[in-house]
């Protein structure tokens, strides 16, 4: 079965990004260096990076990346054209936002080409034309 996990990106006052992760199973939030984020909640202070505003949730797809990293949606994947995973609700499955023509589901991609994780939505959207 796939762990169902999330991440939250969080930018802080001087502009940089912190992701929190959680899942379901623990109710617990960390964040990437492993300190504790009790509640999970969209505003929160921290005394090294000031005021924190959170993103939206994202949820994990249960693929990896050729370097082993988990693929989560806002994520960006190489290829012939920059590509953003997102969820399409009516199709009920994880695909890529194609920027030149129809969008592909992510479980071709994967099934079909080893990509690479190059960015993200928030921290990289110069990525996507």
């Amino acid at each position: 079965m796939r762990e169902i996990k999330f991440r939250t990106p969080t930018k802080c006052q001087n502009g940089h990004f912190r992701w929190y992760y959680y899942s379901v199973s623990f109710g617990e939030c960390k964040s990437e260096w492993g300190d504790k984020h009790p509640d999970c909640k969209c505003k929160t202070w921290d005394y090294k990076e000031g005021f924190q505003e959170c993103g939206p949730d994202q949820q994990y797809t249960g693929f990896k990346d050729e370097d082993g990293m988990d693929i989560y949606a806002g994520d960006i994947l190489d290829g012939d054209y920059p590509d953003e995973v997102y969820f399409d609700d009516d199709r009920g499955q994880w695909m890529l936002r194609n920027s030149v023509g129809p969008d592909d589901t992510l479980w071709e991609i994967m099934r079909d080409n080893n990509p690479k994780i190059i960015g993200n939505i928030h921290e990289n959207p110069e990525l996507i034309p």
